[in-house]
């Protein structure tokens, strides 16, 4: 969802190197201007599916709703609901 050269990636560098990252950029002026370039190209604009992103971020992230096990025998049914013979 970010254009390239407009974060670090924490996950992929690690503490350390994310720190020394973090400090090199915060003390070259270049470098932090860098991460900002994306903004001649690019203009962020919410939408309605950033809420519904977030939300099933958020669920994914709970330990209490990933740990629930749920079986639906006849998924495309539940999944469609009323529409069911229409979609399918």
């Amino acid at each position: 969802f970010l254009p390239p050269g407009s974060y670090l990636d924490g996950l992929l560098l690690g503490p350390r190197v994310l720190a020394e990252k973090m400090n090199e950029i915060i003390t070259n002026r270049t470098l932090f201007y860098d991460y900002f370039r994306w903004r001649n190209h690019f203009v962020y604009k919410e939408t309605s599916s950033k809420e519904d992103i977030c939300k099933l971020c958020e669920m994914l992230n709970n330990e209490e709703k990933v740990s629930e096990i749920s079986e639906w025998p006849d998924f495309r049914r539940w999944w469609n609901g009323e529409r069911y013979r229409d979609n399918c």
